[in-house]
């Protein structure tokens, strides 16, 4: 007869397994490789060589220093010194809208929205602005109507789009249902009040 103690107790040593080597107590490890000159420089973490000054987007004016993006009237001060070094780029915001690759798409549909329809743009654009503030590269790209009472808002990424439809959500109750993709899937948030 086998010797029972060394039989697993439960399944964590097969979902383990399943995991790969490096898993344990339903742990992922996750390494974060930095690029780098056979000299041993940093180049970057991205994959390309960082452009030098500071970067402003040709298309909003959003303006990227110290690994971090700013939305231009919230820069800090050494971004409008007139002696830095600016470089005109396209920021990743507005990559995605040019490439029309939404992160986000939310669905506003029923009767309530073509009677309530202003203030519910009204408070759409309030919530993109308050998200602008935080992360300029949070933008709406598109709002189309979609027959007369369904309007659909396309996002850059899948965080604007969630707080959109909260935000409808608890001013006009309704229905919401959200649905995350995979990787390359936009999550998708449907609300929709009669």
């Amino acid at each position: 007869m086998p010797n029972q103690s060394r039989l697993p107790n439960n399944t964590k040593g097969a979902a383990n397994a399943r995991r790969g080597a490096n898993a344990t107590d339903n742990r992922f490890t996750h390494t974060h490789r930095k690029i780098s000159e056979p000299a041993g420089d940093r180049i970057s973490d991205r994959g390309r060589d960082d452009l030098p000054g500071i970067e402003v987007c040709k298309n909003c004016g959003a303006v990227h220093m110290n690994d971090r993006w700013y939305r231009h009237d919230k820069a800090p001060a050494e971004a409008q010194s007139p002696d830095a070094h600016r470089v005109d780029v396209i920021c990743p915001g507005c990559k995605q809208v040019q490439d029309h690759n939404p992160g986000g798409v939310l669905t506003l549909s029923g009767q309530f929205l073509i009677e309530h329809n202003e203030e519910i743009m009204n408070l759409i654009q309030h919530e993109d602005e308050k998200a602008r503030g935080v992360n300029p590269l949070e933008k709406i790209m598109e709002m189309n109507k979609d027959g007369e009472d369904t309007l659909v808002i396309t996002t850059t990424n899948e965080f604007l789009v969630q707080r959109l439809g909260k935000a409808v959500h608890r001013a006009y109750n309704g229905d919401i249902e959200i649905k995350f993709g995979g990787d390359d899937v936009p999550v998708r948030v449907n609300w929709h009040r009669d």
